[in-house]
């Protein structure tokens, strides 16, 4: 059974200034803030807005923001040196963080660093996290793209098996780091 099946069930129904230079922490939270900004105003008028903001909110929790710009900074010296996609993940209450680095900026570019593939790394990420033993995890991936000038983050958000089967949901895929195949997987098809 591929990810999407086992996300989804099978169904293809589901809703599918960046800054440069030192690269220091606080640039590093204004760049995740301002990415899940962007992400709230894009869904504010989905269904199952209400129950996710708050989860998407607590990325940036204390705890979760400084475990986050941890792992970039761990990573991103891997990645520097190696020229390979690394990342760590850690669980939180509800939510298990995962966090890559790779040392590219273009999305293009970016996606080809994934050895299986972005949903070959999620779904690694699903059985670290046990997201279907429990069912009461989130996942969230935070991906930071840096060729060392320029900076870039992607966030991939899966509510819990448990709540996508209770309730409305939004589910946020780094669509950007998927090729047309795993796309079309995911029923994410457009013109692009």
């Amino acid at each position: 059974m591929g990810i999407f099946d086992r996300l989804f069930g099978g169904r293809k129904d589901r809703p599918p200034e960046i800054p440069t230079g030192s690269g220091s922490a606080s640039s590093l939270e204004q760049l995740l803030s301002r990415h899940l900004s962007r992400m709230r105003d894009q869904h504010v008028s989905a269904a199952g807005f209400r129950t996710m903001k708050p989860r998407w909110d607590r990325l940036l929790s204390p705890e979760i923001a400084a475990y986050t710009m941890e792992a970039i900074s761990q990573e991103l010296g891997k990645s520097a040196v190696d020229h390979l996609h690394h990342y760590q993940g850690r669980r939180f209450p509800g939510v298990y963080v995962a966090v890559s680095t790779i040392p590219a900026a273009d999305p293009a570019e970016a996606k080809g660093y994934f050895r299986s593939g972005y949903t070959g790394l999620l779904d690694v990420l699903l059985n670290e996290s046990d997201f279907f033993g429990t069912g009461d995890v989130d996942i969230a991936h935070w991906v930071f793209c840096c060729d060392g000038t320029v900076q870039g983050v992607h966030l991939t958000y899966l509510p819990s098996a448990n709540s996508m089967r209770t309730s409305k949901q939004i589910a946020v895929m780094a669509h950007d780091l998927m090729t047309p195949a795993e796309r079309a997987q995911a029923g994410l098809i457009w013109n692009k």
